[in-house]
């Protein structure tokens, strides 16, 4: 344990025994913002937790669990016409994987962008950026599997380490296709329930 002079608080310090290594964890939630730290609740569960302009993601560290919410978000919840409207441009081209940002401004308004992209039928990369700024920037990406399930690739776990959430849609030749939604946290991934991402019923086959 450490006393924390600018705070008045008693902070556990975890060190790694092979090569020294000091981790701050905190037994309160920091008042100023800080983007990544840890948390040890009143439980005795050490969460690692990360904070976007989306919001608050949060993991249990390996071994332990965790009485903290997953996920807070800062933004309203997606309305679900922006997910129908996704899934339909996927089920028109159910031989492609596609890829689509759900994009959140200051306006308090929800938006669909395409980026350019190359597409096969086992693969999409996106051939430019979004340029994310304090009044726009990137609350969900989700791409298509084509005539494949729904689930999260390898590939996919390289390409998403980034803090953030993320969708897959599969069986997109079907009437109702499958859609898996799962968020990230430094490249720990735990699954979302879309109620916390979306208002509204979802029509696709959800599958957690």
């Amino acid at each position: 344990m450490v006393y924390d002079k600018t705070t008045g608080h008693i902070v556990p310090v975890l060190k790694g025994h092979k090569k020294g290594a000091v981790m701050t964890v905190y037994t309160e939630h920091p008042a100023d913002p800080i983007p990544n730290y840890y948390f040890l609740d009143e439980h005795g569960f050490v969460s690692q937790v990360r904070r976007t302009q989306t919001g608050i993601f949060s993991v249990p560290v390996q071994g332990t669990g965790s009485s903290e919410p997953s996920l807070t978000l800062f933004v309203a919840r997606i309305p679900v016409s922006i997910l129908e409207e996704i899934v339909s441009t996927f089920r028109a081209e159910p031989d492609i994987e596609q890829l689509a940002y759900v994009i959140w401004d200051m306006d308090q308004h929800y938006s669909v962008y395409w980026p350019d992209q190359t597409s096969s039928a086992v693969s999409v990369e996106a051939q430019e950026g979004f340029m994310e700024t304090d009044e726009r920037f990137i609350v969900l990406q989700i791409h298509s599997h084509g005539r494949l399930p729904a689930f999260f690739s390898k590939q996919d776990d390289a390409d998403e380490i980034r803090t953030g959430l993320y969708g897959v849609v599969g069986l997109c030749h079907q009437a109702y296709p499958e859609i898996r939604f799962r968020m990230s946290c430094g490249g720990k991934f735990q699954s979302v329930a879309p109620g916390e991402i979306f208002s509204g019923a979802i029509r696709c086959g959800v599958v957690r």
